[in-house]
């Protein structure tokens, strides 16, 4: 059996076309799930963390100093001050890494 694309007879067969077409679809799920394993969660990241960790801790999981941490709280982060510790969701700080291994 031969198919016609635009009056012309395709060289292959039916089947060859929905294996054609099954691999497309493989190879983009595949793809897919590569980019989302390369995403951070909160299921697969700082799981000896709690949900909300002080200054100290978020220095902790980012191996940063005091100065670095400051910056990135002050422009990147997103966090809650409570008197005069900072309160920072570990969400932000996921979403703040994923940002930035999608710049590169």
């Amino acid at each position: 059996m031969m198919i016609n694309v635009q009056n012309e007879v395709a060289p292959f067969g039916a089947h060859h076309f929905i294996h054609l077409l099954y691999y497309i679809s493989w190879s983009r799920s595949r793809d897919l799930l590569r980019e989302e394993k390369k995403m951070l969660t909160t299921e697969n990241t700082f799981k000896d963390y709690p949900d909300i960790v002080s200054f100290k801790q978020m220095m902790e999981m980012l191996h940063i100093g005091r100065n670095k941490a400051c910056t990135l709280l002050r422009n990147d982060i997103p966090s809650i001050r409570i008197g005069c510790t900072h309160k920072i969701p570990k969400v932000n700080i996921i979403d703040y890494i994923n940002r930035k291994s999608s710049e590169k």
